[in-house]
């Protein structure tokens, strides 16, 4: 049968054959055990926990976390801006309006000026005449000349006061359709906030159900995923059990075998080699010290297994026979 240590091993064993203390021989035992068992699990291969790990590593999917006051940032930014561009269009357009409207109360103020600067002109051509058609006809009385000049400026100044009311109307009319501008403005503005409230509102609904829809979604699809998780955990534990338990019912089957049988294979071979450094290490003794130590020796047994018996039968049997 082929030996089934490694080179270390061998030196191992080339360096106890000269060892002199019983130290040497349970260190050499100890090792020549340790290294057997690795290699029997080597050659079990790997475990259920070494297949399959502890973790399936599902994964699960992220939540959609905005907030409900992101989300009106969100919808505001979406239309607010188409908003103020409507509201600065109103704005723009009233105060064009505003401005001819001032620009024809400015007119009808430069048109009452020149009215008044013409009367005024009138007037003192008027006082010119009258002195002139005086002198000609000879008339020098100042009393007539003042009546004459007081009807002349009765006229200019009924003509002023008709051309004050005829500004006053207007300039009032202008005021009026000022005003009635500011009016429409602000109910224009306000209906426009109106409209687009009512959009960011429906943006923000519509967003709102968006995400809730998505988050029922990930929640559904996160349950499934722990409940797998939950199920591969479970089936991996019971599996584990049912490793242990072949494990241990076969290592039983083993142990009832080899009590009966003795060891097989490479096991027979490792023990035989154990055994057979024993035998050479006490055999440097006479057979009863050789037995006192063996029995004394607690590691022997756990490092001989059944062979145990065969070393100590052997120095009895030598015992008996000097």
């Amino acid at each position: 049968m082929a030996n089934t240590y490694s080179e270390d091993a061998e030196k191992r064993l080339a360096r106890f054959r000269n060892a002199q203390t019983e130290a040497e021989l349970n260190e050499i035992l100890r090792e020549m055990h340790i290294e057997f068992a690795q290699q029997e699990r080597e050659k079990e291969g790997e475990s259920i926990k070494d297949i399959l790990p502890e973790e399936p590593g599902y994964s699960f999917k992220a939540y959609d976390e905005t907030t409900d006051e992101e989300l009106q940032r969100r919808a505001e930014s979406a239309y607010l801006p188409l908003a103020e561009g409507e509201k600065q269009q109103l704005r723009a357009k009233s105060d064009a309006q505003k401005t001819k409207l001032e620009t024809e109360k400015k007119e009808a103020e430069s048109d009452l000026e020149q009215k008044k600067s013409d009367i005024g002109a009138e007037l003192e051509s008027e006082k010119k005449n009258i002195e002139n058609g005086m002198l000609e006809q000879g008339i020098s009385r100042s009393s007539i000349r003042a009546l004459s000049e007081r009807k002349a400026e009765d006229g200019a100044a009924a003509a002023s006061a008709l051309a004050e009311s005829e500004y006053a109307s207007k300039a009032a009319g202008i005021d009026d359709e000022i005003a009635a501008l500011g009016e429409e403005l602000n109910a224009a503005l306000a209906a426009s906030d109106a409209q687009y409230a009512a959009k960011v509102a429906e943006e923000l609904a519509d967003l709102i159900a968006s995400r809730d829809s998505f988050n029922n979604k990930v929640t559904e699809y996160n349950n499934k995923v722990k409940q797998q998780t939950e199920d591969y955990k479970e089936n991996r534990q019971e599996l584990i059990k049912q490793e242990i338990h072949d494990a241990i019912e076969a290592q039983h089957e083993r142990e009832a075998y080899e009590k009966q049988y003795g060891y097989s294979g490479d096991k027979k071979e490792n023990y035989a080699e154990r055994l057979s450094l024993a035998l050479d290490f006490y055999t440097q003794f006479d057979p009863d010290t050789a037995l006192e130590m063996i029995r004394n020796n607690s590691y022997l047994r756990n490092y001989l297994g059944y062979n145990y018996n065969d070393l100590v039968s052997e120095f009895y049997n030598r015992q008996n026979r000097g």
